[in-house]
């Protein structure tokens, strides 16, 4: 290790530590998955991103807003009477609504999508909490165990400090050659070693449980959990297997396919316009009223509309699989 690596390692250190200290608790393994979830931002992103797309779905069901049209027709730009609005009796200023309708069936089915994307958002919230869990779990377990190691290596070392000077007074009686005071000191010179590394991992656990939980959990309360089984019988697991926060997630996945199948497989249905609109004329004209509509022509349905339900079909295919 490098001098800047082990200068950089060690302000790290003396700073987790020094967070520690404090405000140094002691957490359960309950109250260290709790905070964990509680301080998570990517949770709450999540949690805000399926309530914006629940808010799209309610939106997704309306028809679009109208609009207001107007302006100046059939002005003369040539002859006498050019660039004015009074000689010209087709010149008109006009002004309309228009409001676009779009059928109920393809709204739903862009509602059902957007629906669809919130479960699945749901669902990924699910193997967030999972994953942040095990690894709040593991971090806490790893601080359990470095401490027991620490406690044991510092009982070491402090046993064999007193069997320094009892093997001195052997020597000196002549029960015991020289060189066993220099072994004795180099056990315990390994010894405090195994302190250290303890002392490190300690250090290394409690940072790692502050970074997922935002608390400084200087130790650990209650007792350990049995890991040294699984948690229920094998084939209990096995049929619960579709409780899976991973198989859940690719569940809504395929929801979310199928949906945009059924969204694309609409997509051909025209939609249709409305417009009504009044015309003024010169005063020694007739004012003008109007209805107009337009209709979308899938005319190329085979190059476009059918390519993206072929290719959405394929996406949820792809999901099932």
């Amino acid at each position: 290790m490098t001098q800047h690596s082990l200068s950089l390692w060690l302000g790290g250190v003396l700073f987790a530590t020094s967070v520690s200290a404090a405000g140094a608790a002691e957490f359960s393994l309950q109250q260290t998955l709790a905070a964990a979830v509680h301080y998570s931002a990517e949770l709450s992103a999540n949690r805000n991103q399926s309530d914006a797309l629940s808010s799209m779905a309610d939106s997704a069901r309306q028809l679009p807003d109208p609009k207001l049209k107007f302006g100046i027709e059939n002005v003369p730009v040539q002859g006498s009477n050019r660039q004015r609005f009074t000689r010209e009796g087709m010149t008109m200023q006009r002004i309309g609504i228009m409001q676009e309708y779009v059928s109920e069936e393809k709204r739903e089915r862009k509602a059902a999508t957007i629906l669809a994307q919130s479960a699945s958002s749901a669902a990924k919230a699910g193997v967030i909490k999972a994953t942040l869990q095990r690894a709040a779990a593991q971090a806490w377990l790893d601080l359990a165990l470095s401490h027991k190691v620490l406690r044991t290596a510092q009982k070491l070392v402090a046993e064999t400090e007193r069997q320094v000077d009892v093997q001195k007074a052997t020597v000196a009686s002549g029960s015991s050659p020289a060189s066993s005071v220099v072994e004795i000191r180099m056990a315990l010179l390994g010894m405090r070693d195994k302190v250290t590394l303890a002392q490190r991992d300690v250090t290394l656990a409690r940072t790692r449980l502050l970074q997922l939980t935002g608390e400084n959990i200087d130790d650990i309360s209650g007792t350990l959990p049995r890991y040294q089984r699984l948690p229920a019988d094998p084939a209990v697991l096995e049929q619960n297997i579709g409780q899976h926060p991973e198989v859940i997630e690719a569940a809504r996945e395929a929801d979310v396919a199928k949906a945009r199948s059924a969204q694309s497989a609409v997509a051909a249905q025209p939609n249709v316009g409305v417009e009504v609109y009044y015309a003024h004329r010169a005063d020694d004209y007739d004012d003008m009223a109007g209805v107009m509509f337009t209709v979308d022509l899938p005319m190329f349905k085979s190059r476009r509309q059918d390519k993206d339900l072929a290719a959405e079909m394929s996406r949820a295919m792809e999901a099932n699989d």
